[in-house]
């Protein structure tokens, strides 16, 4: 059998992001690196994050 292995650098991205943007499936389940990152985001990227939380709603 051959299993073939590829590196998964946008998903984490992908999950690092959501984490920073306070979606809020992560930032419950990890509080510690949502209260680390948030603060070191500029002002422009948590607007564009509370505006994307909104629209699906």
């Amino acid at each position: 059998m051959r299993i073939k292995t590829a590196h998964s650098y946008n998903l984490d991205m992908f999950c690092f992001l959501n984490v920073m943007t306070a979606d809020d499936c992560y930032v419950r389940g990890h509080p510690e690196a949502f209260s680390e990152w948030y603060p070191r985001l500029s002002a422009g990227i948590k607007t564009k994050a509370v505006a994307s939380d909104q629209s699906e709603m």
